[in-house]
Order: structure tokens, then C-alpha cells, then sequence
């Protein structure tokens, strides 16, 4: 059926990627760790139920795949979760995995979550896969606990920064899936 598979598809960018996939009409199989947490695609839509922790159901996931978008997380354990799914990704022949990481992974190392995706962004680089590193800046809906009378309010003084709409990352990562030379 498909040869994509998305994880983290019940989550803000996974769910977006799949569902501007299921948009363009590609088949697409998704991994989810809770199946009622699974988005509702119209369209070519497998659902598989695996976990990072269990390279069995990533295993049965990843059959027949060539493409994958690697959702990310901000956890600690997230290095060694990721190696079982690089692992599991080449034992299965998949050729392309596009990982969602974050910008300033070179510049902030002093801060854990940006210690954690570039070591993953390494452990992909130098896994032997082909790889495409989403970076994106900060995510406008990561702000919106913070809007108080419209403003986002944020202990940054008078800084400015610009904000980009998850959608349009997830547009990067669809082209990244979907189109060569990336």
C-alpha cells in the first residue's frame, strides 16, 4: 500500500504531515501509540500501533517503507528511542527519513533539549540513511497559552522574533517525503 510512514501522527506536526499527505491523495500508513489518539484521515490510511520502546511493532510498521517522517520529542530517553528506530529503519530497507528536530542544536548546547536533538541529529547523520533535518524557529502554536489581550506576552523585553505556523513546516516535510533532492 503506502511506502510513507509517519509517526507521531496524533501529535501537532505528524498529524499535520498526514494529513496534507491524505490532501494530496498518497497512501500513507501512520504509527500511533494509542489508538484513540489516532487522527481521523479521509483517504488511503493505514494505522499501525507501535512504540519506540518496542522495535517488534516499529518492525511490523516499517515493512515495505522507503520514507519516514521521524517525529520528535523533548525527553531525555529521546537518543536511545531514536536509535531503535534508525535500527529498525535500515534492517528494513528504508531509504529516507526526515526527523523533525529544532533550530539552535549548534548554538544552545548548554540547554538539555538542545543537547538532545544534535545528538540525534548526529546519530542520524551518521547512520548510513539518507536524512532531511526539519529546524524549524519557534512554532507560533507553541505561544498560545501565552496571548493575554492579544499580545504574546513572554519575558523577552522588548526582543522580537519571528514565528512560523506548524503548517508551513509540515509542508517542508511533505515536500521532503514526496520529491527528490532533499
Amino acid at each position: 500500500m503506502s511506502s510513507i510512514l509517519v509517526t507521531g501522527a496524533s501529535g501537532l506536526f505528524g498529524g499535520e504531515i498526514a494529513h496534507q499527505l491524505v490532501e494530496t491523495g498518497i497512501p500513507i500508513r501512520i504509527l500511533v501509540r494509542d489508538s484513540t489518539r489516532a487522527p481521523i484521515l479521509e483517504g488511503s490510511v493505514e494505522t499501525v500501533i507501535g512504540d519506540y520502546r518496542d522495535t517488534a511493532s516499529l518492525t511490523a510498521a516499517m515493512q515495505g517503507i522507503d520514507k519516514l517522517f521521524l517525529a520528535s520529542f523533548d525527553q531525555p530517553d529521546i537518543v536511545e528511542l531514536q536509535a531503535n528506530v534508525l535500527k529498525v529503519a535500515r534492517r528494513c530497507g528504508v531509504q529516507h527519513v526526515i526527523r523533525l528536530s529544532s533550530d539552535g542544536t549548534e548554538e544552545d548546547k548548554d540547554l538539555p533539549i538542545f543537547q538532545w536533538h544534535g545528538e540525534c541529529e548526529r546519530q542520524l547523520e551518521a547512520s548510513g540513511l539518507d536524512f532531511t533535518h526539519l529546524k524549524p524557529m519557534w512554532i507560533m502554536q507553541n505561544f498560545e497559552s501565552f496571548v493575554v489581550n492579544d499580545c504574546i506576552r513572554l519575558p523577552a523585553a522588548d526582543g522580537r522574533i519571528g514565528l512560523v505556523d506548524h503548517r508551513d513546516v509540515a509542508s517542508m516535510g511533505v515536500a521532503a517525503l514526496t520529491t527528490p533532492g532533499h
